[in-house]
C-alpha cells in the first residue's frame, strides 16, 4: 500500500470516528423509528404546568407550516418518576409523525424527538 493510500484511509477513519462522536444538545430533534416513551401514562383531568404549556406552544409555533396545519392531537403524559411528556401528532404527505417533548421534574425540556407513527393515503 502506498503512503498516499494509507493517509487517505487514516483520514477517512478519523473522519468517521469524529462524526460518530458529535454531541447532541438535549433538546435537539432527531427522528426515531419507534415510540421513545413506551409505558408512560396519559395524565387526565390535569393540565401541564405553565412552563410546559408555554414551551410546547412555542415548539408548535416553530414547526414548519405544513406540520402545524396537520396537528390532530396533543397528549400530556407522565412516567411515575416526576418526568412529563407532551406528544404532538401531525401528518404530512402521507406520513403520520409524532413529536415527543420530554420534561424533567423541574419542567425543563430535556429531549425532543419525532418518529413515524403511521401512514395514510393523501
Amino acid at each position: 500500500m502506498r503512503i498516499s493510500q494509507f493517509l487517505l484511509c487514516a483520514l477517512l477513519a478519523a473522519a468517521s470516528c469524529s462524526a460518530g462522536c458529535v454531541a447532541f444538545h438535549p433538546t435537539e430533534i432527531f427522528a426515531r423509528h419507534s415510540n421513545p416513551i413506551p409505558g408512560w401514562k396519559m395524565v387526565v383531568n390535569q393540565k401541564p404546568s405553565p412552563a410546559i404549556e408555554e414551551d410546547y406552544h412555542d415548539f408548535i409555533n416553530k414547526l414548519p407550516r405544513e406540520m402545524k396545519e396537520g396537528i390532530v392531537a396533543t397528549d400530556y403524559l407522565e412516567d411515575g418518576t416526576g418526568q412529563h411528556a407532551i406528544t404532538i401528532e401531525t401528518g404530512d404527505n402521507g406520513t403520520d409523525w409524532t413529536y415527543v417533548l420530554i420534561y424533567n421534574r423541574n419542567d425543563k425540556r430535556i429531549e425532543a424527538t419525532k418518529y413515524v407513527s403511521g401512514h395514510y393515503m393523501s
